[in-house]
């Protein structure tokens, strides 16, 4: 057999997709185009997509920057700003892993680490804002609007500080399961700005 035999006969075969792959695509809501003969190549779609996903954290950093550090929950945070600059989160928060904004867990705390990364958040803040998600996941954190930020005319440093203090005596009223999954989704974001500093 040829080479040219083989290819063609390659070109005959079915290919089948795997499972995972099909189930990111559907979480990506990119089955259908995947499996239909008319659409753009996937080339053509993933140059989109990484576009997309650029423009978004770029327009979402330069937000951030606007506003400076704010002891929300990351979920909150990331999503006013991005209502604030008129802008879609779902092809950036698939691409980093992040199966729910508002949920911090040990799975998805590479994605944060990214996120923080990408939106220029210090260690610090990107902690002090999942720290902020997970107390107020259990009613222990009270949450302060942007707007009164902007009235009060706070530095972002304050707030941090103040936001570690109180995320201590929270968290000191833990039962020991939460506590060890705040724990691994420290060591994971920590393990993440780690080696993007090196």
């Amino acid at each position: 057999m040829t080479q040219k035999d083989t290819l063609a006969k390659n070109e005959e075969d079915d290919f089948a997709a795997p499972e995972w792959l099909i189930q990111k695509l559907q979480l990506a809501g990119d089955y259908q185009a995947f499996k239909s003969d008319d659409q753009p190549t996937l080339s053509e779609q993933y140059r989109a997509r990484v576009r997309e996903i650029k423009e978004t954290l770029d327009k979402l950093r330069a937000e951030r920057e606007k506003i400076g550090f704010w002891p929300v929950p990351i979920g909150a945070y990331v999503q006013d700003m991005a209502r604030e600059a008129n802008l879609s989160l779902r092809s950036t928060l698939i691409w980093l892993g992040i199966s729910d904004i508002h949920r911090p867990d040990p799975q998805s705390a590479r994605g944060f680490a990214r996120l923080g990364i990408e939106l220029g958040f210090s260690l610090s803040e990107t902690l002090a804002q999942i720290r902020v998600a997970i107390a107020r996941s259990f009613g222990g954190f009270p949450i302060i609007p942007f707007s009164a930020r902007f009235r009060e005319g706070a530095s972002g440093q304050n707030d941090l500080q103040a936001c570690m203090s109180n995320l201590r005596v929270v968290e000191a009223t833990y039962d020991q399961p939460i506590l060890h999954d705040l724990r691994l989704i420290e060591a994971e974001v920590r393990a993440v700005y780690q080696q993007e500093s090196q």
